[in-house]
Parts: structure tokens; sequence; C-alpha cells
């Protein structure tokens, strides 16, 4: 299943990256939204044409985020990726693929384990971490107080 949940990452990041890069080309190409819907003739059309780079403008960068967060099995991602694949399967047909494809990749019971035990591995780094600077703590103290005990002994030079 890792194998599964790191192809959905990268599809996730390309698909985000691709549409959002060539909706600000086409945004940028019509000099804005307002021009991009007088460039048609059909009013249907040119509403369309409008709520297509609006859309794939506001869900590349979650796409991006959610994708590249869920190869590193973060805690949130999940939901993330979860709800930005709900909204994929509106947009026709790619995101409907991919929506589907991430909604039955991250509802499967095999991811669990998983984040479960990434988030294992994070704790016992942070816990291994905390102990670390707590010896570092110790020792600095230890080193002071020697310092300071080494510094109020004056030898004495009168014989």
């Amino acid at each position: 299943m890792d194998g599964y949940l790191k192809a959905l990452g990268i599809l996730n990041i390309a698909y985000g990256a691709i549409g959002f890069v060539a909706s600000a080309i086409v945004l940028f190409a019509a000099d804005g939204f307002q021009s991009l819907f007088h460039s048609f003739d059909a009013t249907h059309l040119s509403f369309y044409a409008v709520a297509a780079v609006a859309f794939h403008l506001i869900i590349g960068i979650p796409c991006i985020a959610g994708g590249y967060f869920i190869l590193q099995y973060r805690e949130g991602a999940r939901t993330l990726l979860t709800l930005v694949s709900a909204l994929n399967l509106l947009n026709l047909p790619f995101g409907t693929i991919l929506g589907a494809y991430g909604l039955w990749v991250l509802s499967t019971d095999e991811v669990e384990p998983l984040f479960r035990r990434a988030r294992e591995l994070g704790q016992a780094k942070a816990a291994r971490a905390n102990k670390l600077s707590e010896e570092a703590v110790l020792k600095a103290a230890e080193e002071e107080t020697l310092r300071r005990s080494s510094n109020s002994i004056i030898p004495s030079t009168q014989e």
C-alpha cells in the first residue's frame, strides 16, 4: 500500500502544479478573468472557462501541499488530501480519476499502520532529541560549576 500512497502523492503534486501553471498562463494571456469571459461568444462557455481556470488556481496549491505532506506521512495530510480528492471528483475527466483513486487509497485500512509507524518514529526522534538536550544542559551546568569552582580557588604564592 506504500507504493499506492507514494503514487498518490506524486500524482497530486504533478496534477496541482500542471493545473496551477496552465491556469496562470491562460489567465495571464487573457489579461484577467473579465477578458477571458468576454473572449468566448457563448455565455455558458465563458462561464465554464472562467470557472475551470479559477478552480485550478484554487485547488492547485492544496493539491501540491497534500501530495508533498502525504509523501512524508504527516498527520493532517490524509484529511487534506481526502478533501482535495473529493473536490477533484468535480473536475472531469482527469480530476475525477485522480479524486476517485485518492479516496480509494486513503480510505483503505492498510494506510493507517503507515501513518501510525511514522507517528511513532517521530515521537521516538523527539524523545531522543529531548534526552540529548537534557544531557547537554546537565553537562553544560557541570562545566559551569567546575569553571566557577576553579576560579574561586586562588593559589597561594606566599611561603
